[in-house]
């Protein structure tokens, strides 16, 4: 059985409804595979957010995206070799 990302089966709305985003402040857009996130991307401002989720839709157009309010908007670390490695610095 394979994984499919339609919003229509999974019944989750694709974006929050417009009276509840806010105009500005931080943002989080992620493009969703069933319950899993696999594209997590915090934006500072909602132009940016809204820049990036439009992207998103055009490349991914079935899969659920959301822009939502970020109210931890530190970026999250990506994974593999620290700068220090990749630079050859490291022990």
């Amino acid at each position: 059985m394979g994984h499919d990302c339609h919003p229509q089966r999974t019944g989750q709305p694709l974006t929050a409804p417009a009276a509840t985003v806010p105009a500005d402040g931080p943002r989080r857009v992620r493009v969703w595979l069933g319950e899993h996130a696999f594209i997590n991307y915090p934006a500072a401002d909602a132009s940016k957010a809204a820049w990036f989720e439009g992207a998103m839709r055009n490349q991914f157009r079935s899969c659920r995206i959301t822009n939502d309010p970020d109210p931890d908007p530190g970026p999250e670390p990506m994974p593999g070799p620290t700068p220090a490695v990749l630079a050859g610095s490291a022990t």
